[in-house]
């Protein structure tokens, strides 16, 4: 039997209608737009678009198809753009884990920090946990060493203890007779306040608080058996609030020049959302004041409208509010002060040698309003709270959150200690920021 020979299929061809170029399946040069197929007779595809005939075959095709009618093709650059698109998106999602990763890092070296310098200061906490045991304001109280604080030892003038932050900033030194410093990069210092009964709220006559200006949602007058528990010596600044891992979205940031006041770090951190403020502190083990805390610290013991004396004039060297400074710089500023602090805007935490409460707090009836962590409650006073302030029960407008204390865009009368107001939990707002609590771990 003769061999069996080879033969070459002959493969119809047809050129592309979109582009000229010819190709057995599908057109290589214009995605396929055009129509292919097979022209009989043909064993070898004509040129591709790119060889000299192809590409005179293109442009002739692109004029046919300009003279001829039918929808305009899709643009040739569509899929790059879609392409880039994408990878964009890609791009700016990498930036974000790598900037938690880089958070993630920072936190674990701080609680590593944390734990070493725990570990460092047993014998700190020891001297610490017999001196607090032996200060008759405490009541024979068993301080256990608390995770993340480190004893700085008891304030010369408030007679209180006071304990530093670690992960929130430097932590001063404490010296022989003053009270500790504050500077830009100060961390958190909390106050150590005693526990016992203690009278809240105000009326306009009788009791311990009378209040003349004292509206119907500050009272009754009650008392609280209050557990011993820690407070923010001052408002929470724009530092202490980025090292612990914040963004600040405050209006008015270290850098800015306004007038003769140039913002530091040292400004309290403001137009924080509620929720932002709670989430933030909860990552270190802190938290919102009760409405109850905030009262027994702000007023120090002292059972006058201001923790001052019952004069507003008496707040002049000690708080900032709106007075004759502001207006003359802030115009919409209708009722002010005609006292002139010096400051137009929220000054840096503990500017007023004069400021401090007998507690040891500073700026708690002016700078910025601080918000709290109970839901508003116009009848709150007329429900039992327990011994960290908390009321029994969800009451009030759960919509709004209690902020208390006064600020720089408002009289005095706004900054009495027994003032309460409501705030929408998302509101930010430059005049409002925080003042952190931590509860005493057993």
């Amino acid at each position: 039997m003769p061999p069996v020979r080879a033969t070459k299929k002959r493969v119809a061809w047809v050129r592309c209608t979109a582009c000229a170029s010819s190709n057995e399946k599908r057109c290589t040069s214009c995605g396929g737009r055009g129509s292919t197929g097979r022209r009989a007779g043909s064993a070898t595809p004509p040129p591709l678009c790119g060889s000299p005939t192809g590409s005179a075959r293109a442009s002739a095709g692109s004029t046919a198809r300009a003279r001829g009618p039918g929808p305009p093709p899709p643009p040739a650059d569509a899929w790059l753009s879609f392409r880039a698109g994408v990878l964009e998106e890609l791009c700016t999602a990498l930036d974000r884990l790598t900037e938690l990763r880089v958070r993630l890092r920072d936190r674990a070296a701080d609680y590593t920090a944390m734990r070493l310098a725990h570990a460092r200061s047993a014998e700190e906490w020891a001297r610490a946990r017999r001196a607090i045991a032996g200060n008759p304001r405490y009541h024979g109280l068993q301080l256990e060493p608390q995770v993340g604080l480190v004893p700085l030892g008891e304030d010369p003038v408030s007679g209180l203890w006071e304990l530093g932050v670690q992960a929130s900033g430097d932590l001063p030194e404490r010296g022989p007779k003053e009270p500790l410093a504050v500077g830009d990069r100060t961390g958190v210092v909390l106050v150590l306040i005693p526990g016992g009964r203690y009278a809240i709220g105000a009326q306009p006559a009788g009791g311990r608080h009378s209040d003349p200006e004292a509206a119907p949602n500050e009272g009754p007058e009650h008392e609280v058996d209050v557990r011993p528990f820690l407070v923010a010596r001052t408002e929470l600044t724009q530092h202490q609030w980025v090292r612990m891992g914040g963004i600040n979205s405050s209006r008015r940031t270290p850098g800015t020049q306004l007038g003769h006041v140039l913002v530091t770090e040292r400004h309290p951190v403001e137009s924080a959302s509620w929720d932002d403020t709670a989430v933030l502190l909860a990552r270190h083990g802190l938290e919102l004041p009760s409405e109850v805390q905030w009262e027994v610290a702000a007023r120090g013991g002292r059972t006058t409208p201001w923790w001052t004396g019952a004069d507003p004039t008496t707040l002049a060297v000690a708080e900032n509010l709106a007075d004759a400074c502001a207006r003359r710089f802030l115009s919409g500023l209708n009722e002010v002060e005609a006292w002139d602090d010096g400051h137009f805007i929220h000054a840096p935490v503990a500017t007023f040698a004069a400021g401090r409460n007998p507690f040891g707090l500073y700026d708690v009836h002016g700078n910025v309003r601080e918000w709290c962590r109970d839901t508003f409650d116009l009848g709150a006073y007329t429900r039992a709270a327990d011994a960290d302030g908390d009321r029994a029960g969800l009451a009030g407008d759960p919509h709004l959150r209690a902020a208390r204390g006064g600020s720089w865009v408002e009289r005095a009368s706004f900054s009495r200690s027994s003032k309460r107001f409501g705030i929408a939990p998302a509101f930010r707002d430059g005049a409002v920021g925080a003042r952190p609590v931590r509860r005493i771990a057993p």
